[in-house]
């Protein structure tokens, strides 16, 4: 099973520091350890000539573990720079340490930990980080969404013909995701509607794309998301792709018609954390039905 999420350990104590990393490895993590916040801070790209490590490594660690009591630097003080980084802030960081001083605990909560571990760190204690790092993989999914559709560079929006695919951790299970911007461009992907600018390898590819869900927007230019829910509708080998529709307005009545026509849900925007999970029952089912 390939792994899905990367956390950097920081701990001067080879004891304690072998000790989270088979932690860590034991629960399907993917773990770099080092002893030092300041070879941490390099790896991250902030500090140390990191030209290669600040798109290579830093892009990639979902979450970032570190003891509080370290010569030269305290993992309070690692947290501190971390949260001051605009590319790092939203990375999780979980402190730990041996002793148990409430202030030293308020202190890292208050200033951007997501936890505070005492130890020994147990197996269980493990078990703690996969809400922080779900909600830390959401969080990065949305904000690409927002780039894609402000036409951010590093979304990859290259204008009317934007197709982005991504692939993305829902909980602990990885799906590609496929953004477009416009309902016209979701059904020729799908292939229900020809582009005459598409060449007929690319039709091909996308006709076989293996499609779990469909979320889409319901205020678009040109196509609603209800007019792309009843066009999926009414195809028999797309029938049963769940589809959830997006709306910013909270109107009873689109709601029902949308639900009535067959979407599985409908979400306010902002989607929020917790609309996650209404997602995954349909996805799972979804990928069940295709097996």
């Amino acid at each position: 099973m390939e792994t899905q999420f990367h956390v950097l350990a920081v701990d001067d104590s080879i004891i304690d520091r072998k000790l989270i990393e088979r932690l860590l490895k034991t629960s399907s993590f993917h773990v770099t350890a080092v002893d030092s916040p300041n070879k941490a801070l390099a790896l991250l790209g902030l500090i140390g000539n990191a030209d290669a490590n600040e798109n290579e490594l830093g892009m990639k660690v979902n979450m970032i573990i570190t003891d509080y009591s370290m010569p030269e630097m305290t993992g309070y003080d690692l947290l501190k720079k971390i949260k001051e980084s605009d590319r790092l802030k939203g990375i999780p960081v979980v402190i730990m340490s041996s002793e148990n001083i409430p202030s030293r605990i308020t202190r890292c909560l208050e200033d951007g930990a997501e936890d505070f571990f005492l130890k020994p760190v147990q197996l269980s204690d493990v078990d703690k980080l996969k809400p922080h790092l779900l909600r830390s993989k959401f969080e990065n999914f949305c904000k690409f969404q927002q780039r894609l559709l402000s036409g951010h560079p590093d979304a990859g929006n290259s204008g009317q013909n934007c197709v982005t695919i991504r692939k993305v951790e829902v909980g602990f299970e990885r799906f590609q995701v496929t953004a477009v911007d416009s309902g016209t461009k979701a059904l020729e992907l799908l292939g229900l509607q020809r582009n005459e600018d598409t060449d007929l390898e690319q039709q091909h590819h996308h006709h076989d794309m293996e499609v779990n869900l469909i979320i889409t927007d319901h205020c678009m230019p040109g196509m609603t998301g209800y007019e792309l829910l009843k066009k999926i509708k009414e195809f028999e080998n797309l029938q049963d792709t769940p589809v959830v529709i997006m709306s910013s307005e909270n109107i009873p009545s689109r709601i029902n018609i949308c639900l009535e026509e067959g979407a599985e849900d409908f979400l306010l925007k902002p989607v929020q954390l917790s609309d996650v999970d209404k997602l995954k029952p349909h996805l799972m089912r979804s990928k069940s039905n295709g097996q």
